[in-house]
């Protein structure tokens, strides 16, 4: 390694100094990134001491940390380099956790997450997200993550190397939230994109996992994630039976029909939809329907205004299946139109 001599600490107690001194935020710090400060500190990630780059990745660490610092400090050819030092082999392992923190940062930019597809980086991530160190996981998954977002390829990729078995096998184990979170945000992206299904079908106890996390603490965005993955292997034929035998999952829906997020409304609606429709063949189904308040949830949802369209629009796709299949669901053919007509189904 090149050896800056008596120059090399001088820039590691500058570099502190900074560190120590500033808390760096969009005020002070982009205007460092601006003024090019991150072109010197790639060669001394490059070139200098161990000391040199433990500091310069804590710098880079702070400085990507801000929004408006990301583009910049891609545009100054950071994401080669990083991901270079990452297929290294250093000693120091907190050194390359700090690095998978940089581009996870980074990475939540669209364009620069496909400049990291371009340097081979999911292989590399697939590696560390298996690690017990859990920087590492968290870091190396939030970055799949995100290029798993806008990236059919990577999506592909994934699915090809055969990513997604060991992804409910980490669910389904002791991982932190960061980890459990970014791993329901890859599959969600998979499952919405995978025109063949059969490469992503999990097991019946991994089906019933994702249930169980709808109630469950976990959070919101998680269990947004978890309903998409569902309403996906609800057209599989080899996960259909699991989903619909669960009883538990219509009274969970109902109730998030009324009271979750905007999103989470709509794809409960998708999701209850598509669960009434593979019923009508299924007696025992439409019975479960009977036993919750699915029924009063879709009323009330077409009646408050301030639900959205589509989520308005699959609450009587809903209420119309059963009605029509369903003597003793059935509602008054008036009240029924009515609430088609509301939504722009009636024709």
């Amino acid at each position: 390694m090149y050896d800056f001599t008596g120059r090399d600490k001088i820039r590691c107690e500058i570099i502190t100094t900074i560190l120590r001194s500033c808390e760096l935020n969009e005020l002070n710090s982009t205007p460092l990134v601006n003024a090019g400060i991150v072109t010197p500190l790639l060669l001394f990630l490059q070139k200098g001491s161990v000391e040199m780059i433990q500091v310069t990745v804590k710098l880079l660490a702070e400085l990507s940390s801000v929004e408006q610092n990301k583009v910049l400090i891609a545009k100054a050819g950071a994401i080669p380099v990083l991901m270079k030092f990452l297929m290294g082999h250093h000693s120091l392992d907190q050194i390359k956790v700090d690095i998978t923190y940089i581009l996870s940062n980074l990475a939540s930019d669209t364009h620069n997450a496909h400049e990291i597809d371009s340097e081979a980086a999911v292989v590399r991530l697939f590696t560390m997200m298996k690690s017990k160190d859990t920087g590492l996981q968290d870091y190396s998954l939030k970055t799949l993550q995100f290029m798993a977002k806008d990236s059919q390829t990577v999506r592909k990729h994934v699915v090809e190397m055969g990513m997604v078995p060991i992804f409910y096998a980490l669910l389904r184990g002791k991982v932190s939230t960061v980890c459990h979170q970014s791993i329901l945000n890859i599959l969600c992206h998979i499952s919405r994109s995978c025109e063949d299904s059969r490469p992503i079908i999990p097991s019946a106890d991994d089906v019933k996992y994702l249930i169980s996390l709808l109630g469950s603490n976990a959070s919101m965005e998680e269990k947004e994630s978890a309903v998409i993955i569902l309403e996906v292997l609800l057209n599989a034929e080899e996960t259909r039976s699991t989903i619909l035998s669960d009883d538990k999952l219509l009274t969970l829906c109902a109730e998030y029909l009324q009271q979750g997020t905007a999103k989470m409304k709509e794809s409960v609606g998708v999701l209850l939809s598509n669960f009434a429709h593979f019923g009508l063949e299924d007696p025992t189904i439409l019975l479960a329907f009977s036993r919750t308040n699915v029924i009063s949830a879709c009323k009330a949802v077409i009646d408050d205004a301030s639900s959205s369209e589509k989520t308005r629009k699959h609450a009587a796709e809903i209420l119309c299946y059963l009605s029509s299949h369903t003597p003793h669901l059935s509602l008054k053919r008036s009240a029924l139109l009515t609430y088609l007509d509301i939504t722009g189904l009636k024709k």
